[in-house]
């Protein structure tokens, strides 16, 4: 045990950290360009002036809206996209996905000004940040913690963990690392300049915390810390403790309105919720949607398993979250540095509970839950075993040896193929496409699909890939998602699509905006058909009526339903007959 704390307190322990953690996430170095780094691609290496393309390249993040940059319009037209299958016919038509990360832009466009057909050097670049921020936990763990191989053991467990994969390996999601980055160093800073009078930390404080805004929204969490640290670490009055954060707050302010008047945010999407349009919704977000999210933090990614059995998941993390807290109590009740790491990690959930559920989310969560974890191994050897309660000296020894095996070698093997997710991800989606036949050069198609699991996957993203290679075949999905579905043949044009169990869309258990919300009669005129709701539950419709304007057997249509990750020729049922489809799941594998 000596030798252990002697080599986890080694001065060069956090440069050791730093090569662990890169060569865990080196595989990441080949995986190309994946998902949003093709749009990114596309704008990045268009035709337009250097000086036109540099300003767009500010706006990099902004998926929907229009917008006008030196004379460059784009504008996203809903009602098209629903009709060539872009988006799902149960969308609103009012849809926003905007993010102003005009310091992660930049990064984006200097790799495509150096290395633009070279994305092994971009990820080298990803993985620089990442080292960075590695480098910068440790050295805010020696600070915070005090005991250094109590932090040494804290930066491992933070540099191994497979929920900084995604961001490490995926380029659009390099956002991620550098908020982390000048938010680590942020909260350096500021306790250099509490704890040593250091008055050139008052300025750069506040201008890491700007950089970190700058660099995702994500960043607002160090705002929670340093909330944190002003109420359990600074001495003297809360007041005046509480005026040592007025130079952030001169920071967050004009951020936050320049958000608001370049109409910045999500508006409309499944995947978010607005906090400030729809408060009561975001409130529910935050008892489905945290759980989850510590679930995750402390002991196995939630990778999607979430999408395919969400009620379960939720359960889980609400067993969990009360299990933890549990056990935690005696340690917060005692420990100032503890209540700080605790109170961090709590607040910083609340920016991240504004969307669904993902690992790649968990990086300013992680900050507190990985210090708070090695802390809490630290007392239970010296004072935990003096507790009172037999039986919860009993649970948390379990619980702490289970954590280690977790943390110090589950983690470690999980997080190579974590780097690789997004790349995974993207062959999961080209494995899908490859199912589909190529655009024919003499025939007009349209590729009517029964069943998915996630529209934003596997027909949004597929669409994007086809578009890419100057395909142009327009899709039709009857449903999405996990529940039975029904198919029910009423004539020659016309077929009913019904769910017993639930809706029809992959938004089920979603906490999806009240934009979503369908009554029954209303209409959806599409390229090929109308759709008529019948029935919905809880909003959701779980009834509908295709009419398309030729027979269901028309050799323009091609039929397909999805089957172990791919889609497989299907045909539809004669007039009068009624098939069922499975539910359609997630490929976790």
């Amino acid at each position: 045990m000596n030798r252990i704390r002697i080599w986890l307190s080694h001065p060069s322990l956090p440069v050791i950290t730093v090569i662990l953690a890169l060569g865990l996430t080196l595989p990441s170095l080949w995986n190309g360009f994946n998902g949003d780094d093709i749009r990114h691609r596309n704008i990045l290496l268009s035709d337009t002036p250097m000086s036109v393309r540099f300003m767009s390249a500010l706006n990099l993040f902004c998926f929907t809206e229009k917008y006008e940059f030196v004379g460059q319009e784009t504008t996203w037209r809903i009602r098209n996209a629903k009709k060539f299958g872009g988006i799902p016919w149960w969308s609103p038509e009012d849809l926003k996905l905007c993010f102003f990360r005009p310091l992660t832009s930049i990064t984006h466009w200097l790799d495509y000004q150096f290395w633009p057909n070279t994305p092994t050097l971009m990820h080298l670049q990803s993985l620089m940040w990442f080292g960075m921020l590695v480098f910068l936990v440790s050295l805010f763990y020696r600070r915070i913690l005090g005991v250094k191989w109590v932090a040494g053991l804290a930066a491992l467990f933070f540099a191994f963990d497979p929920a900084h994969g995604m961001p490490a390996g995926w380029l659009a999601n390099r956002n991620a690392l550098i908020a982390g980055v000048f938010g680590v160093l942020c909260l350096i800073v500021h306790d250099y300049w509490k704890q040593k009078g250091w008055r050139f930390g008052y300025l750069l404080g506040p201008l890491c915390f700007a950089l970190t805004l700058l660099s995702a929204e994500a960043g607002i969490a160090i705002g929670a810390y340093l909330l944190s640290y002003t109420l359990f670490l600074e001495q003297g009055s809360i007041r005046k403790r509480l005026t040592h954060l007025i130079p952030y707050a001169l920071v967050f302010i004009p951020w936050a309105l320049t958000y608001v008047l370049l109409d910045c945010g999500a508006r409309n999407i499944f995947f978010y919720t607005d906090p400030l349009k729809e408060p009561l919704l975001y409130l529910k977000a935050i008892f489905f949607r945290a759980p989850v999210y510590l679930l995750g933090q402390w002991t196995l990614p939630i990778g999607f398993h979430h999408f395919n059995w969400p009620s379960i998941v939720h359960r889980a993390g609400l067993i969990f979250s009360t299990l933890l807290v549990f056990m935690l109590i005696p340690l917060i009740r005692k420990d100032r540095t503890a209540q700080f790491l605790t109170l961090g990690m709590f607040l910083s959930l609340l920016p991240i509970c504004a969307v669904i559920p993902g690992d790649r989310n968990l990086l300013f969560v992680g900050l507190g839950a990985m210090g708070l974890l090695a802390q809490w191994i630290n007392w239970m050897i010296h004072t935990g075993w003096n507790v009172p309660s037999h039986f919860w000296r009993f649970v948390s020894r379990i619980v702490i040896v289970i954590f280690i095996l977790i943390h110090g070698l589950i983690h470690p093997i999980l997080l190579p193929k974590a780097s690789r997710g997004a790349a995974l991800m993207d062959a999961g989606i080209k494995r899908a496409a490859e199912s589909l036949p190529p655009d024919s050069k003499t025939e007009s198609w349209t590729f009517i699909l029964t069943n998915n699991p996630i529209y934003f996957f596997f027909v949004s993203s597929i669409i994007g890939q086809r578009v890419n290679q100057g395909q142009f075949t327009p899709f039709l999905v009857l449903s999405s998602g996990n529940h039975a579905v029904t198919y029910t043949r009423k004539d020659v044009y016309t077929i009913d699509v019904q769910s017993y169990n639930g809706s029809l869309t992959d938004l089920d258990n979603r906490l999806i905006s009240n934009a979503y919300a369908m009554e029954p009669g209303q209409i959806v005129r599409l390229n090929h058909a109308v759709v008529k709701v019948l029935d919905v539950r809880n909003g959701l419709p779980s009834r509908v009526q295709f009419k398309f304007n030729f027979p269901l057997d028309d050799p323009s249509f091609l039929w397909f339903r999805w089957e172990s990750g791919i889609y497989v020729p299907f045909t539809p049922p004669g007039v009068g007959e009624t098939v069922t489809i499975e539910g359609s799941t997630f490929p976790v594998g």
